[in-house]
């Protein structure tokens, strides 16, 4: 250190607290809209298949576990040890799960974008390499979690920073790559035909604004963490699950009530193609309900539907 520019002198409260209880006001409120976007695709898209709905349930139950464990983290802190100082200093087991339940949501929602990435185009190798990405993102927040416990002081953070650049940067990464890949091939089949491109300009516009939404969020995160020596990251940082689990929700619902899930009934409302001629023509199987083809690719594949029985 030098001696003529000593480090300023910062509180317990304002080298963690502060940023923590201002990220926890962003993740509530995002929580918040969870919960209403978690309620409308329950409502609405009843005819999904199993795995996608018990999927959905399972990263709501995961984030909901992150709020209530955020929650009592700062009523621990700023309300059971209030002014003991020495407490404040350090982070909990409570604090540790915020990465690990962060990465593990994050891991989970990419997964969901790789077999999209496999469905649409086609590619192993570009969805071995989105998933070896969220992978890598996935033991970067475990190990953040390990790191957290074995050096709780919040001023000692930066000495296992390795650990959580790989986490932010394989997030990141993997987040890029995904909307990339998916703008690509979907700007790459359109059709033509209004009802069907303005389909495929909604799930790119999605697709862009969410993948952008989590990078970003995740990408200033990790700059500040390296830039600033108090915890200014924690801001963004536990927001972040959220972000992750809007963009899947988003996804799925932005199919809108055209694809007759709120009424159960399987008919669709759009001006898109879905004779019974143009649906037997597209090798997929029958269970998957309805048939939008955009220009010999079947875009409903990235919504799996069950088929009612008549």
């Amino acid at each position: 250190m030098d001696p003529m520019n000593p480090a300023p002198a910062y509180g317990p409260a304002e080298v963690a607290h502060g940023p923590i209880f201002i990220g926890f006001f962003f993740n509530a409120l995002l929580y918040g809209i969870m919960v209403n976007q978690t309620y409308f695709y329950f409502s609405t898209f009843r005819v999904d298949r199993l795995w996608t709905r018990a999927f959905v349930a399972c990263i709501f139950a995961l984030d909901t576990a992150n709020t209530v464990f955020d929650l009592a983290y700062l009523y621990d802190c700023l309300i059971v040890h209030f002014d003991d100082v020495p407490y404040l200093a350090r982070a909990t087991w409570l604090f540790a799960t915020d990465p690990a339940m962060t990465a593990i949501i994050a891991f989970l929602v990419q997964v969901f974008y790789v077999w999209r990435v496999r469905v649409l185009t086609g590619s192993a190798s570009l969805a071995a390499l989105i998933f070896a990405c969220a992978l890598a993102g996935l033991a970067g927040g475990l190990a953040t979690t390990v790191e957290v416990l074995r050096e709780p002081e919040f001023r000692d953070f930066i000495r296992f920073k390795s650990v959580v650049i790989l986490w932010l940067l394989a997030e990141c990464l993997a987040d890029i790559l995904i909307a990339t890949l998916l703008v690509r091939h979907l700007r790459a089949h359109k059709s033509g035909m209004p009802g069907s491109d303005a389909l495929v300009d909604r799930v790119i516009r999605l697709t862009v604004q969410t993948g952008i939404a989590t990078a970003l969020c995740a990408t200033i995160d990790l700059i500040v963490f390296l830039s600033d020596p108090i915890g200014l990251h924690l801001t963004f940082n536990f927001p972040l699950c959220k972000l992750y689990t809007n963009a899947l929700l988003s996804s799925l619902n932005g199919r809108g009530g055209s694809w007759g899930g709120a009424a159960g009934s399987g008919s669709g409302r759009t001006g898109l193609m879905t004779s019974k001629r143009a649906s037997a023509s597209l090798p997929v199987r029958s269970s998957y309900f309805p048939h939008f083809l955009i220009s010999s690719f079947p875009i409903h594949r990235l919504f799996p539907i069950r088929l009612l029985s008549a």
